[in-house]
This record gives C-alpha cells, structure tokens and sequence, in this order.
C-alpha cells in the first residue's frame, strides 16, 4: 500500500485527498440526508448518530470547518517535522501518506514503538532512512501532546464553566441544547 501511493502519480494522489476530504463531508451529512439509504438506514437511526441528525445545520458546518482546521494544523505539524529533521517529501505524498500514518497511528503500541513509527518509516521509507523516519515520528508525537496539553490549558476555563451549568441543567450557560 505504501508503496503504491508514494509511487503514484499526482492524479491518483489528489483523487485520494478528495476521496478523504469526501468520507468527512460525508459522515456530517449523510446522517441528515433526506432520503433513504436502503439498507443504511438500520444504521444511520442507531443513537451513536442521534447528534449529527438533529444538530443545527451551522453547528455542522463549524465542526467540519474545525476539523478540516485541524488535519491542515496536523499536517503542516508532520510537515514541519520532516523539515527539521532534512526530509524532503513532495507535498502529494505528504498529504496523502500522513494521513495513512494518522490512521494506522490509532492501533495501540505494544512494546514501546508503536504503529504510528512503523507505519512513518513504511509510508515515507523512500524519503529517508528508517533511523531519521523513527526519530521525526518520535519528535512528532511528543509535538502533538504538547499542541494538545497548551489547548486544553487555553480552554479550561470555558470547558470548566460549560461542565459547571450543564450539571446544573442549564442549557443556556452550558453553551449547548439538550439534543
């Protein structure tokens, strides 16, 4: 697999990033959709899609705008880590790879090095040496948990007042309706 696309040409790289960007416009708006899904219907009714069905329109719209932020951010982040460490990768294969990385990056680790380092020296092999791969990975994770912990710390206060009000049941301070 990794192969394959990093040895592909741009076309088929590009049809993948817009296949990608199609599957999150899609999971916000297929649970809303206003017609039948056949035998997807059993499945867009169960509760865990409760919230994309009945949320605001603009509420949907914000959270697909956020986390399209949020793979951009990601990705200049896996970007800057190749910079730092001297790899030069095209940006096809970045976009296109990286997010490969971030889904194998999910399993969890068993002994210390985890998926995500194995996936980043498959994915990005011909880009650089495993050793270099392994350590832009590293230095990449501990990136992301700093990123992660400065914007926990910067919304605290919010999430703190939010938790407060909706223990209180109220839904006007707590920032969101009951859905």
């Amino acid at each position: 697999g990794a192969a394959l696309v990093s040895e592909t040409g741009v076309e088929l790289q590009f049809g993948i990033i817009v296949l990608l960007i199609a599957v999150i416009v899609g999971g916000l708006a297929l649970p809303r959709a206003p017609f039948s899904l056949g035998p997807f219907d059993r499945l867009r009714d169960l509760e865990i899609f409760r919230a994309p069905r009945q949320a605001p329109t603009r509420d949907l719209i914000e959270l697909a705008v956020l986390r399209f932020t949020f793979v951009l951010v990601f990705q200049m982040m896996g970007w800057a880590a190749f910079y730092a460490f001297g790899v030069e990768v095209p940006l096809g294969a970045l976009l296109v790879n990286f997010s490969g990385v971030v889904m194998v990056s999910m399993l969890p680790a068993v002994a210390g090095i985890g998926p995500g380092q194995v996936a980043m020296v498959e994915f990005f092999g011909a880009y650089g040496s495993a050793e270099t791969l392994l350590a832009c990975s590293i230095t990449l994770a501990g990136g992301m948990i700093i990123v992660r912990s400065l914007i926990g710390v910067a919304f605290a206060r919010e999430f703190t007042r939010e938790a407060y009000a909706a223990a209180k049941g109220d839904p006007a301070q707590s920032g969101h309706e009951d859905l």
